[in-house]
């Protein structure tokens, strides 16, 4: 009888490695960030999670996650260095823009509610909801054939499990 292929899950590291094993499998080619900065959510876009970006590990009932947390001193250099980047809405507006969308969507948060905010006003596109395509086979939206990527203040880029999954999937083809 023969034998199943075992497959090897690689469990997150070191930050530097988990992230370029993020960059390696993402397949947005571009990422539209939102930060809070002095009272204002800005925007602006990235090609990829660079060195700058400051990302932790996160402890979740489910595993480790990988999540962005810049401090203000990190927020403010990443604004300066993105001509860019602009101011979207004061950040009252968005406390209180996230809390009345939560309410009215259940299950849904604040990096949907950005999602959300982005695809129409940003890029004019209607939004279809909670995006459930991998991240390793598209954006959360696609204009012009570009991929991109949205991440809110305090996002997460990622699992262990989905990351593993991902690597596996990608090396199969």
């Amino acid at each position: 009888m023969p034998r199943a292929k075992t497959q090897i899950l690689i469990p997150f590291s070191r930050i530097e490695i988990d992230v370029d094993r993020y960059n390696t499998v993402d397949a947005s080619d571009l990422i539209f960030w939102g930060v809070i900065h002095e009272g204002h959510l800005y925007g602006f876009l990235t090609t990829h999670v660079g060195t700058d970006v400051p990302v932790k590990y996160d402890r979740t009932p489910r595993g480790l996650k990988l999540r962005v947390d810049p401090g203000k001193k990190m927020i403010a250099r990443w604004i300066e260095h993105h001509p860019d980047a602009r101011p979207l809405m004061t950040e009252q507006e968005y406390t209180d823009n996230v809390k009345a969308f939560t309410q009215q969507h259940r299950g849904l948060n604040g990096g949907d509610y950005f999602e959300k905010y982005v695809t129409e006003t940003i890029y004019g596109q209607k939004w279809h909801g909670k995006n459930s395509t991998y991240f390793w086979r598209t954006g959360d939206l696609v204009v012009n054939e570009t991929h991109i990527s949205i991440k809110g203040p305090r996002a997460s880029l990622c699992s262990e499990t989905a990351l593993n999954a991902a690597e596996i999937e990608l090396a199969a083809k």
